[in-house]
């Protein structure tokens, strides 16, 4: 639909950040970056885009205004990791068991919220 915005944090709204998250222990170097739902959406301008990136750093995830911050992660699978996360969103809180799965250059973020695939950028 016209106006749609695609690819946010599945759990996610606009965000805050949560102060008694815990951090992510180590994270696999795979899983960290920029990713989007659509290989033209790496390229774009995120402000002008209807694509909302998603980055994975040391902490958590941030697409857009939502942010998760993660715990540990632990494998579940050759290249299957799940993780508890706390995110934020304006003025929402909430906690969400996330599985992210890597396949090739794609990667899967599934909760109890709903499923999302990203390509990686870059």
């Amino acid at each position: 639909p016209a106006g749609s915005v695609t690819g946010s944090i599945v759990d996610a709204a606009p965000s805050r950040k949560v102060a008694s998250a815990p951090r992510l222990a180590t994270p696999s170097p795979r899983l960290t970056g920029r990713w989007a739902p659509a290989a033209e959406a790496c390229a774009a301008d995120e402000r002008r885009s209807s694509y909302i990136p998603l980055t994975i750093d040391a902490r958590g995830a941030k697409a857009g205004d939502a942010t998760c911050r993660f715990g540990a992660l632990k494998p579940s699978g050759e290249r299957s990791w799940n993780v508890a996360a706390s995110c934020s969103s304006g003025a929402e809180r909430w906690t969400s068991d996330v599985k992210l799965t890597l396949v090739g250059r794609k990667l899967t973020w599934k909760s109890a919220r709903g499923t999302q695939t990203y390509l990686r950028c870059g």
